[in-house]
């Protein structure tokens, strides 16, 4: 196979979040941009977090009840912790956002940040370079890439 570079198919200036964005700010991100998830980064670009809509879902615990089809038991939930949806949107990024996420540096080879995507059972690797995001990488641009190559 033909040696490809993590920087040769990155998407450059991914979407980011950091840690005081909200819930809601998440939620209508992801929504907008029609992405899975994206780093948490501080002022100096480093990531520090990643969040996705495992996450997301994780966070609000509503993946059981979303299957059973019955909202009742969120929603008691809610007004029993008197947690109502105006404040569990606001819950900051910090609260559960992965921390440490893996990383990929810029100039790795392709099949190597897929191989750890794949070992890692994750959909996206922010890429860096020299500790600072450039990048990210997702399942989608490798399939994108492989199906380039003999084009």
């Amino acid at each position: 196979m033909i040696p490809m570079k993590v920087k040769d198919v990155m998407t450059r200036k991914p979407i980011t979040l950091r840690h005081a964005d909200t819930l809601d700010k998440v939620l209508r991100t992801l929504a907008k941009h029609n992405i899975s998830g994206c780093p948490v980064v501080d002022s100096q670009k480093r990531v520090v977090g990643i969040v996705g809509q495992t996450d997301v879902i994780r966070y609000i615990d509503v993946y059981g009840k979303v299957n059973s089809g019955n909202f009742v038991p969120f929603i008691n939930s809610l007004l029993r912790k008197k947690m109502s949806m105006k404040k569990l949107k606001g819950t900051k990024v910090k609260d559960f956002a992965r921390k440490n996420p893996i990383t990929v540096a810029h100039d790795s080879d392709l099949y190597d940040a897929a191989r750890v995507m794949n070992m890692h059972d994750i959909e996206r690797l922010p890429v860096v370079r020299n500790k600072r995001l450039v990048g990210i990488v997702t399942r989608k641009d490798v399939i994108k890439a492989l199906d380039k190559i003999g084009s």
